[in-house]
């Protein structure tokens, strides 16, 4: 199976691009819990905007959506992709939640790990190589994962409100990749809309604390029209 990754490749390695410096702040603190590698779920949001997917919710879904006869190359890709991608937003946020003892970053952290699941579920449905070989923080298979994990902490630990664009930069990106990874397998699009719908919630949520900050966010994945709805929208519930 060979599949290019450049145009991902080149995203990510431009983030730290275009994080503005700002100045710093604090908040309160919280824990987060260990990377677990499956999970059964549905996404479902609080008032703060933090989406896990939630508990039977995936498993129910996709108990009533039979698995495609094969997994397309570029499916296999998405997801293997997708994997270390929702890592890299877990293993960030937790370490920015430990520099800043931020709540929204450790509780979304703790949603994060959940996407990460979600989509080991996937992997494990069509006997797909996982990418995580170690729970270990910011340890990737890829290692343009592993390059960005060091470049978005270290901006982040500059200030709070470069640790709040971080977050939005990374839900951002995600927003781009999941809406350019489309799959005509069913189970693979549900699990797909789900960390979407995630993300919009998450960006909202970053974008909130960065008003609180005096802070703004203009997006660089995503469009501006697309950015502009998604932060005008109100925190959203999955559909399962």
């Amino acid at each position: 199976m060979k599949i290019t990754y450049r145009r991902h490749a080149f995203a990510l390695i431009t983030v730290s691009l275009m994080l503005a410096a700002c100045s710093s702040g604090s908040d309160s603190s919280d824990t987060t819990v260990p990377l677990v590698t499956s999970t059964t779920v549905a996404a479902s949001s609080d008032t703060e905007g933090v989406t896990p997917i939630t508990p039977n919710g995936l498993t129910a879904t996709l108990s009533t959506v039979p698995a495609s006869a094969s997994v397309s190359s570029a499916d296999a890709a998405g997801l293997i992709w997708m994997r270390e991608a929702e890592k890299l937003a877990h293993d960030v946020y937790m370490t920015l939640g430990n520099v800043w003892g931020s709540n929204v970053f450790s509780n979304i952290s703790q949603a994060e790990n959940t996407h990460v699941s979600a989509v080991g579920t996937l992997l494990d449905r069509y006997d797909i190589k996982d990418p995580i070989t170690s729970s270990e923080v910011g340890v990737f298979t890829d290692p343009t994962f592993t390059k960005l994990y060091g470049e978005l902490v270290a901006t982040g630990s500059k200030s709070l409100v470069e640790a709040m664009t971080v977050g939005a930069v990374i839900e951002d990106l995600d927003i781009m990749d999941l809406q350019r990874l489309v799959s005509t397998s069913p189970d693979i699009a549900i699990v797909y809309d789900a960390l979407e719908l995630g993300s919009r919630n998450h960006m909202r949520a970053f974008y909130r604390q960065l008003q609180r900050l005096g802070a703004d966010y203009t997006p660089t994945y995503i469009s501006q029209a697309a950015f502009d709805a998604i932060i005008a929208g109100n925190m959203e519930q999955g559909p399962m």
